[in-house]
C-alpha cells in the first residue's frame, strides 16, 4: 500500500504497547490512511469516517464479520465491506476447531456451528445484507444508500480468481511441480478448458473446479481416458466422477480437429 502512496501502518498484538498507542492515535487523527491489522485492532476504536473494511481471510464466525465490518460508515455515510475468501481459509478454520480441547464439547460444537454459518454465507447466492439481517433475527427491509452487495449488484472491479497471481510459501515452492509447458498448438485447448471451467463453476470461484496449472497439464498431455486424466496432478476421484466425460470430450474434439487440419 505504501508503494501506492498511501500512508499505511501495521498493527498486531506482538508490537510494543507504546507503538500500538501511537499507531492508533495516528489513525484516529487521519495521519495514517490505512491500518493493516489482525483482529487485535478495532475493539473500542470508534472512528466515524472509515470508508472501507477489508477482510483478507474468512473470519471465524458471521458475528465476528458483522462486528468487524461494522466499524465502517459509523458517520452514516456509505462505506464498503469487502471479504476476500479462499478455500484454504476454511481449512484454517477447521484446524482451529479441531485443536480445541476435546473436553470442551460445547465450545467445539459452537465452533462447528459458526463454521457452517460463515461457509454458507460465503457460498450463498442470496443477498449478503439479507443473510446478515436474517441471521440476527432482523426482519426489517435493508436500506442501502448505494450498492447493496455483490449478489444484488455485481460489479467487475475485481479480476477473475484464476488471473490473480498468488505467491506460494517458500517451503512449498520446492515441492510444487512446475507448470506444464504449453506449445502454440496447446493454447486453443487450454482456452477451451478455461471457458468450460467457468461454465462448470456456475458462479462459484473457478479455482474450485481446477487450477490453471491443472488445465495446462490437460492441454499439454491430452489424456484419452480416465486413467490418464486422474494421473494429472490436481485431478482426484471427485473431479473424475463429476467432470471426466466433459473434459475428455473436449480433448477428443480438439484432437479430431487437429487431425482434420493436418489432413487438409
Amino acid at each position: 500500500m505504501r508503494d501506492c502512496g498511501l500512508r499505511a501502518l501495521g498493527y498486531h498484538a506482538g508490537i510494543e504497547a507504546e507503538e500500538r498507542t501511537t499507531t492508533q492515535r495516528r489513525f484516529m487523527t487521519g495521519e495514517a490512511e490505512v491500518i493493516v491489522a489482525t483482529n487485535a485492532f478495532g475493539m473500542g476504536v470508534d472512528k466515524a469516517n472509515v470508508r472501507s473494511v477489508w477482510h483478507m481471510a474468512i473470519p471465524t464466525s458471521l458475528e465476528a464479520y458483522y462486528q468487524e465490518a461494522g466499524r465502517g460508515g459509523r458517520d452514516g455515510l456509505p462505506a464498503k465491506a469487502v471479504l476476500l475468501a479462499m478455500k484454504a481459509d476454511l481449512g484454517r478454520l477447521v484446524r482451529f476447531i479441531e485443536q480445541r480441547d476435546p473436553e470442551l464439547a460445547i465450545a467445539r460444537e459452537r465452533g462447528w456451528r459458526d463454521y457452517r454459518t460463515i461457509k454458507s454465507f460465503i457460498y450463498s447466492d442470496r443477498c449478503r445484507r439479507r443473510s446478515v439481517l436474517d441471521h440476527f433475527g432482523d426482519r426489517e427491509a435493508g436500506r442501502p444508500l448505494a450498492r447493496c452487495c455483490d449478489v444484488c449488484d455485481a460489479q467487475d472491479w475485481l479480476p477473475e480468481p484464476e488471473t490473480i497471481a498468488v505467491r506460494a510459501p517458500k517451503r512449498a515452492k520446492a515441492a510444487a511441480a512446475p507448470p506444464a509447458e504449453l506449445s502454440e498448438a496447446d493454447g486453443p485447448l487450454f482456452e477451451e478448458l478455461k471457458a468450460w471451467r467457468l461454465r462448470a463453476a456456475d458462479g462459484k470461484p473457478a479455482f474450485t473446479i481446477a487450477h490453471n496449472t491443472t488445465l495446462a497439464a490437460i492441454a499439454a498431455t491430452r489424456p484419452g481416458d480416465e486413467a490418464s486424466l486422474v494421473a494429472i496432478r490436481g485431478i482426484g476421484p471427485s473431479f473424475i466422477t463429476k467432470f471426466a466425460p466433459e473434459v475428455l470430450g473436449l480433448v477428443a474434439a480438439h484432437r479430431r480437429n487437429g487431425a482434420l487440419e493436418s489432413a487438409a
